[in-house]
């Protein structure tokens, strides 16, 4: 709706492909009504791209520093959220509230960028194949819609580094023998190709 209100042409990844990852990581890890706006500013602030070096810093103490209050908070009062999953294990000894920060902070840079990444490039994609934005757009079931993201995910391939891995024992592929204790590099891209 605030797209659809705001200027035109609309920008996709600055009105939805953004803010909603974080929306929907603030929700998971379990930051309270009122400080998700804060939250997502300082999220945005510490995974911004082309942020200057301070900025990128300053936001990522914000996070972080939020985060560890939030653990701390969720060790007294448990919810069902993720932060809560942390503060247990830092009840129970197995983390440090620095630790579970951290967690949590990793929770949103894995998930922030890459989802919006998808979401951006998943708009496009249907863009340029309308049939197959015609289907999504005509079906009532959840199964089609559940593939097409199981597929723009094959298709897209967010993640381009690797997999990197040693053998564990001597094995032939295509003709090719790795030898145990020699490393490979699995390309993901090609592999979902």
């Amino acid at each position: 709706d605030e797209m659809l209100a705001g200027p035109q042409p609309g920008d996709i990844v600055t009105a939805l492909a953004l803010p909603v990852p974080s929306l929907v990581i603030s929700q998971l890890l379990g930051v309270s009504y009122e400080d998700a706006e804060m939250f997502q500013h300082h999220a945005n602030v510490g995974l911004a791209r082309y942020a200057a070096a301070e900025d990128t810093m300053k936001g990522a103490m914000s996070l972080h520093k939020y985060l560890a209050q939030l653990v701390e908070a969720k060790m007294e009062n448990p919810a069902e959220d993720a932060v809560s999953d942390l503060a247990e294990r830092v009840t129970a000894g197995e983390l440090s509230v620095k630790e579970a920060a951290q967690l949590g902070t990793g929770m949103l840079i894995a998930g922030h960028e890459t989802t919006a990444n998808m979401i951006g490039l998943g708009v496009l994609a249907l863009l340029q194949n309308p049939e197959q934005a015609a289907v999504l757009r005509e079906t009532d079931d959840a199964k089609v819609v559940a593939n097409a993201v199981e597929e723009l995910l094959r298709y897209l391939s967010i993640i381009q580094n690797g997999q990197r891995r040693v053998a564990a024992e001597d094995i032939e592929i295509a003709g090719e023998v790795i030898r145990a204790g020699e490393g490979i590099i699995i390309d993901l891209a090609p592999a979902n190709w």
